[in-house]
């Protein structure tokens, strides 16, 4: 199943996840604020269930606040304002 999903995260101006390989979702910055978590993040993430979602999440930031998780259909892809995710999306195949 495909989600869409999106959280804040990131700490000390840094928005990057903790690790960075192959199994880090598909994700962008959408936005940022004042406080603690600072930026709002958002990533495609292919999972059977919700759970397993913000597992993939909580590995690559630790540190983070559930914002929204929605089901989407099988290869749906953001729009024209994520153009970072869908190029990442594109390299995986």
């Amino acid at each position: 199943m495909r989600f869409w999903v999106s959280w804040w995260g990131g700490a000390a101006g840094d928005c990057r996840p903790l690790l960075d390989d192959a199994e880090t979702p598909a994700w962008g910055c959408s936005g940022e604020r004042d406080t603690e978590p600072q930026f709002s993040l958002c990533a495609v993430i292919d999972a059977s269930t919700e759970a397993q979602v913000w597992e993939q999440v909580k590995r690559c930031w630790p540190e983070y606040v559930q914002r929204f998780c929605e089901r989407k259909p099988d290869g749906w892809r953001p729009g024209s304002r994520f153009t970072c995710i869908a190029k990442k999306l594109e390299a995986r195949g």
